[in-house]
């Protein structure tokens, strides 16, 4: 959940699962009463965005593929809105370095405006593929068919719990209990392959 302080504009949620997220949020009117809400999506790398039909495409070249020594790897995304943006539009997109805050790369993106007056609820979907956008698309459907975050959290709880339940160190220390976790999160955290 994001949000912050006693009354914050904007209140959301967000969960993941293996190649797709769902991320969602509530908007209050801002200072002068406005109701728009414009979300924009891009990164600098990003090749090839489309809007058609409900479904935002596109692909974004990696410098490596999971860290390993496979150059220009090719991530290709699907997005999909719970309810149709009131407008969609190309824009720039300045990529920012999380610690300094300067501006890393110029990309290319689409904006999303949507009217939060009668409905403050904005929600997407992502899906990632390595081997096509149309696959992207058919990794958000089948692990995220619903738009229920909390759902996905506990799927991905039980998923969790699965793969701890296969370790046990109960007689080591706390320190390297702790280690052995956060290795096996390192190695299931992003199983993929190029073949998807």
């Amino acid at each position: 959940r994001w949000g912050g302080g006693a009354n914050p504009p904007v209140v959301g949620e967000l969960a993941v699962s293996h190649r797709s997220g769902v991320a969602a949020w509530t908007c209050k009117p801002g200072r002068n009463g406005e109701t728009d809400v414009w979300v924009k999506l891009g990164y600098y790398g990003v090749t090839g965005m489309t809007w058609a039909d409900g479904l935002l495409t596109g692909s974004s070249y990696q410098e490596k593929f999971c860290g390993s020594k496979q150059d220009r790897a090719v991530l290709h995304f699907a997005v999909r809105f719970r309810r149709p943006p009131d407008e969609a539009k190309r824009v720039a997109v300045a990529v920012v370095n999380g610690k300094t805050r300067e501006k890393v790369h110029d990309g290319v993106g689409y904006g999303f405006r949507f009217d939060t007056k009668t409905d403050p609820a904005v929600a997407l979907k992502i899906g990632v593929s390595w081997t096509s956008p149309e696959q992207a698309a058919k990794n958000l459907d089948a692990e995220i068919p619903e738009w229920d975050v909390a759902a996905v959290v506990a799927a991905g709880r039980r998923a969790w719990d699965g793969c701890l339940a296969r370790v046990s160190a109960p007689d080591a220390p706390l320190w390297q209990r702790r280690h052995l976790t956060q290795n096996l999160m390192d190695v299931v955290l992003h199983p993929d392959v190029f073949t998807d």
